[in-house]
């Protein structure tokens, strides 16, 4: 499939596209009750997500219809961890690589999907910050990737509602975030090490490569076909011992090769 990380900086896009859908279309934000959002654009790789999806959202997250990283609960947006705009080509490769059909790849699951305050959207979209997986769950992916393992990465990894996750600021900012979760709410200031860890519902394998596609703006990515994973967020303070498995594997052309004719069956 071309030069050893192609496929990453493909998803991944220029500076100027966001991590979510393209243009942002489908967005929903949460409000008062009975109100609706405006529609833009319908995405051509996949459909709107329904007013069900978002309240299955809701139902998954372990906080409802809380901010995952502020826990407020009015004004909020539905973001998605895997962009709606991912191309074909790429579907087809991700799906191969995780162990499922393309038609099992689900751009608007609710595991792929999580609430967030709009300026906490646009900043996550922007590739300002990212969820990062615990180092454990990285190591297993990684052992997996190595061993080839084709098993469904949701039999590898079956949904539920809490994760672990730590955010990681990615650019640095002079904002401040307030969680609401006690009284008074707390401020945390960049690079926001004293936020605490969150536990959305979203599926480790869809953030890895959220955090990958994040990652690949930031840290140049290995060219060596023996390499399968690489250091992240080198520069972040506390988290420099940190790794990332791109669940993407472009640093092996072979598997991106099968992958290239598993997509053409």
């Amino acid at each position: 499939m071309g030069e050893p990380g192609a496929l990453v900086e493909r998803i991944a896009g220029d500076e100027h596209t966001t991590t979510d859908d393209s243009e942002r279309e489908g967005l929903y934000v949460s409000g008062a009750p009975a109100s609706t959002s405006g529609y833009s654009r319908p995405s051509s790789i996949t459909r709107v997500p329904s007013h069900c999806d978002w309240e299955n959202v809701t139902k998954m997250a372990p906080v409802g219809c809380r901010c995952v990283i502020t826990n407020r609960q009015s004004n909020l947006e539905c973001a998605h961890i895997l962009s709606r705009a991912t191309k074909l080509d790429d579907r087809k490769t991700l799906a191969f690589c995780w162990g499922i059909k393309l038609t099992d790849l689900d751009l608007d699951a609710t595991d792929i999907m999580m609430w967030l305050t709009p300026d906490m959207h646009t900043s996550f979209d922007e590739s300002q910050w990212a969820l990062v997986p615990p180092l454990e769950i990285l190591s297993d992916v990684l052992i997996n990737l190595v061993r080839h393992e084709r098993k469904a990465f949701t039999k590898l990894y079956p949904p539920k509602r809490d994760w672990e996750y730590t955010f990681a600021q990615l650019v640095p900012c002079p904002d401040t975030i307030v969680r609401e979760d006690h009284h008074p709410p707390t401020i945390h200031y960049s690079p926001y090490t004293t936020l605490p860890t969150v536990t959305p519902h979203i599926h480790p394998y869809y953030d890895i490569c959220n955090v990958a596609k994040k990652d690949a703006k930031y840290n140049e990515i290995p060219h060596e076909a023996t390499s399968r994973c690489y250091e992240t967020l080198s520069n972040q303070e506390n988290l420099a011992p940190w790794h990332l498995t791109s669940t993407v594997p472009t640093c092996l052309p072979a598997v991106n090769d099968c992958a290239c004719t598993y997509g053409n069956d």
